[in-house]
This record gives C-alpha cells, structure tokens and sequence, in this order.
C-alpha cells in the first residue's frame, strides 16, 4: 500500500471536525496562567470520544481557531523536565491511567512536529472494538463513568439508553460476523466480503 503523506498544515486548515480536534495546551490554563485538571480530563475525553466513534486525531498547542500556541506552557509546568519526553510520558501515563495498558499501547499514536519555531503534539487515536469509559465528576464531585462519542466537532456523552443500544448493536454485529465467517466455506462469494 502507498502511504498519502499529509502536512500538519493541510490538517489545521480543515478545523475541527468528527475526526479532528485541536487544544490549546494539554494542562496549562492560559487564562488563570496554572494547571488546570479540567483540561487534562477535556484531552480524555476527547480520547475515548474518538475511541469510541470512528478515531481520529487530536492535536495539542493548536487554539481552536487553528493558531499555532505550541507546548512550551506545558512544558514549564512539568517538574521533572522541560520537554516533549516528560510531556508525552505524562500523556501516555493518564491515557494508561484512564483507559488501561492495553488502550495506550494499541489504540493511540504519539508524535511530535515544529511548526512556526513552536512544537505541537499530533495524537491519532483509532476506533476501539469495545466501548470506552472514563471515570468523570460532577459539580458535587461525585464520580461517574461515562462514554463520549463525536457529534461533528465535539465529544458528547451518552445517555443510558444509548450505551445499551450501543453494546447491543455491537453483540449482535460480532455475532452476525462470527456467523457470515463461519459459513463463508459454505457461500464463497461471502468470502470475498471479507
């Protein structure tokens, strides 16, 4: 297969989308100038309502208008270091925290690029075979697991009745697969459909 190289650039000039996201740092609150733990769990939630939908690509130190903010903000916050290695095993840890090692070793992509003398953190996620919690709290802090999925650029979560169809749907279809599979020896041109 011939891979299509596409420019950082080409992917920002798109916007936001189902398949794309941008934020403006991964911790660091541009206007109260700290770390802000809601925006570590906003990057979560953007990761398992990507997981959960079709995938897709998260870019960190890109304003929601497409602006190039870079990580350097970020950077500075963290304690043991400076750079795009502490800020990716601070990333990958909270991703391995939230969703288990198995999620953080297969399901997402880290990678850095420079754009404008300023580095940014391209994260792809792919579509998860199962459906993706995430431990959330309310304004009372009480803790709840959620699922999100993407609704045009944005990470919406799902009622109970939804994550029941959901998890139905799926049962239903990998039975339906298993099936097809199963007799494709039987009908070849079913074979061929998969």
């Amino acid at each position: 297969s011939v891979e299509t190289f596409v420019s950082i650039d080409s992917i920002i000039e798109k916007g936001e989308s189902d398949e794309l996201e941008f934020k403006a740092t991964y911790r660091w609150n541009l206007k109260t100038h700290q770390i802000d733990k809601q925006l570590e769990a906003a990057i979560l939630k953007a990761i398992a309502a990507f997981a959960n939908t079709d995938g897709g690509t998260l870019l960190i130190g890109v304003s929601n208008a497409g602006e190039i903010v870079g990580l350097e903000h970020d950077y500075k916050s963290f304690s043991k270091g400076h750079d795009k290695d502490v800020f990716e095993l601070t990333l990958r840890n909270a991703v391995q925290n939230a969703f288990g090692m198995t999620f953080a070793s297969r399901l997402i992509n880290v990678g850095f690029h420079e754009m404008q003398d300023k580095e940014i953190c391209k994260v792809d996620i792919t579509k998860s075979d199962k459906l993706v919690f995430i431990e959330t709290k309310d304004k009372n802090g009480l803790k709840n697991k959620e699922a999100f999925i993407r609704i045009g650029n944005a990470s919406k979560p799902l009622k109970p009745d939804e994550i029941v169809f959901l998890i139905s749907f799926d049962i239903l279809f990998s039975e339906k697969v298993r099936f097809l599979k199963a007799t494709s020896t039987f009908f070849p041109t079913i074979a061929l459909l998969n």
